[in-house]
Order: structure tokens, then C-alpha cells, then sequence
């Protein structure tokens, strides 16, 4: 029996802060197996297409290289992308694996309430989040004491510094032709450079 984790999100682009959070995730956890899964349509927040979903997914590769495996299960599925779904295609892929789930801090927040077939969800993994900012400790304790009295969720609340990184002001950044490289891994601005993205 292993660990598996899903790592999903937009992505649009992924960045620094992105790679510190998966590889908490990876470490803190112990997984033997991590899965990178851009979203098609994320049903939790607006999303405008900046780029293509192939952009998206190559940029998630050149950032995660070898750490992760990087899957295209919910573009190629099309349309909003539940995470109840993926969780069962998961099980299905893996069904002596324990599950564990990567969630941002707004997320953690939002759960009850706010995502599709939540109870199912918690019944099936373990959440594990790391904190966008320091301040976001006491929401989160509070959060997770939620879940586990209402669901009998399965929550980390990691111990790792928060590496705060906005995918929307750096998408602001580029399309003004500004110099965003130190929020990005070398492989994802050199992509982002060469394919001039985020310029329209």
C-alpha cells in the first residue's frame, strides 16, 4: 500500500510558490506517487483561457520535472472540473493507495460549503495544506477543527514557511512585459520568453 497525492490547480502559470507547496507536499507526507493535474475549468473561482491548455500543461512539466507526474485527466475530460471526479478516477488507478489531497489555503477555507460532494471527498483522502502567508495560521486551525467535527476530515496543516506568489499579479507583470523571473522556475519563464505568452 502506498501514498498518492494530487497536486491540482490552474496553474496559469505555475510558479515558484507552486513548486515550494508540492514539494512540502511530497516530503511532509512521505507519497511514493504525486499528481500535478491542471484544471480544465476550475468550478471554485472565474477563468479566463490566457493561454492554451497545452501551454499550461508544459509549463506544469518544466516546472515539476522529475518530482511529479504531470496529468492532462481533467483537461482532456472537458468542462468543470470537480475534484470528487478525479478522486474516484484516482481510486480507481490506485485502489490500495491511500489518498492525500493538496489544498492552498482559501481552499481549506471555502471546503464545507463551497465544493461539490465535500463529505465524499473527505471520506476518501487526507487533506493536506500549506498557508499562503503567516496570518492565515489562526483561519486554517479554525477551519481544519471544522472539518474534522463535522466530516471526520483527515487534515495536515504543514509546518512550511509560506512562499506567497499571485499567479493574477504575475499574469498582470508579463502582459506588461515586466520581469517576473524570480517568481518563476528558469524553465517556465525561458517557455514563457520563447513563446511570448501572456503578451495578448
Amino acid at each position: 500500500m502506498g501514498r498518492t497525492g494530487l497536486f491540482g490547480g490552474t496553474f496559469d502559470p505555475i510558479h515558484n510558490g507552486h513548486v515550494h507547496a508540492l514539494k512540502e507536499f511530497i516530503a511532509e507526507c512521505g507519497l511514493d506517487r504525486t499528481i500535478v493535474m491542471p484544471a480544465c475549468v476550475p468550478p471554485h473561482k472565474k477563468f479566463e483561457h490566457s493561454v492554451s491548455d497545452a501551454d499550461r500543461m508544459r509549463m506544469a512539466e518544466l516546472a515539476v520535472g522529475r518530482t511529479a507526474q504531470v496529468s492532462d485527466y481533467e483537461i482532456a475530460k472537458g468542462g468543470k472540473s470537480y475534484t470528487i471526479d478525479t478522486v474516484r478516477h484516482l481510486t480507481l488507478l490506485y485502489p490500495d493507495d491511500e489518498l492525500w489531497l493538496y489544498v492552498g489555503s482559501d481552499m481549506l477555507r471555502s471546503m464545507d460549503g463551497g465544493w461539490y460532494m465535500i463529505d465524499e471527498i473527505l471520506a476518501r483522502v487526507t487533506v493536506f495544506c500549506v498557508s499562503r502567508e503567516a496570518a492565515d495560521t489562526p483561519l486554517l486551525l479554525q477551519s481544519a477543527a471544522h472539518l474534522r467535527a463535522k466530516f471526520g476530515a483527515k487534515i495536515v496543516l504543514s509546518s512550511a514557511e509560506p512562499l506567497p506568489v499571485s499567479s493574477t499579479q504575475l499574469r498582470l507583470m508579463l502582459r506588461q512585459g515586466l520581469d517576473a523571473s524570480a517568481y518563476l522556475p528558469a524553465e517556465v519563464w525561458q517557455y514563457i520568453q520563447e513563446k511570448e505568452l501572456y503578451r495578448r
